[in-house]
């Protein structure tokens, strides 16, 4: 059984989802004058697009091509003010077989004072190099999914939500 990791590029950004507290930060982030530093890895969902998943964005379906690449998007569980930095992104996808492997982290800082009124997700993406012809199951923070090559189909997730 041979073990190949898939060429990657993460990115994160802030998504705006509702208001929420910052973690840890009910009433405001008075901290002392110290910012909040959050580490997010491996929770949430994970979900996969074909390549051009931003057109199918959000609901729909995405059509997964066989020899082209699988986009993986990554929502952490926790969501913060949009005045937060996110920094140390990563996103990985290990594929042993018809497995693939998805780990996900960030470190997220929120400024000292900030009351937010906001709640932003934080999303990371992966991509993958072209996948040939088969059914994945993708595993990420403890739930699985899978997606056949090719398809057309609604962006299957690893645990319910909005893809």
């Amino acid at each position: 059984m041979s073990m190949r990791v898939w060429s990657i590029v993460p990115f994160a950004v802030l998504v705006g989802c509702g208001t929420q507290p910052v973690p840890g930060c009910d009433t405001g982030c008075d901290t002392g004058g110290d910012d909040l530093e959050v580490a997010l890895e491996n929770d949430g969902i994970a979900c996969v697009y074909s390549q051009d998943f931003g057109e199918v964005y959000p609901g729909g379906d995405d059509t997964y091509e066989e020899d082209a690449p699988l986009t993986i998007k990554v929502v952490f569980d926790e969501c913060f003010t949009g005045a937060a930095d996110v920094t140390d992104d990563s996103c990985t996808a290990t594929v042993d077989g018809a497995i693939i492997e998805v780990e996900a982290s960030a470190l997220v800082t929120v400024p000292s004072g900030i009351n937010p009124s906001d709640c932003n997700a934080v999303v990371v993406h992966c991509e993958t190099e072209a996948a040939a012809a088969g059914t994945y199951t993708v595993e990420y923070a403890g739930g699985t999914t899978t997606v056949d090559v090719p398809s057309t189909t609604e962006p299957p997730c690893t645990v319910d939500g909005v893809p």
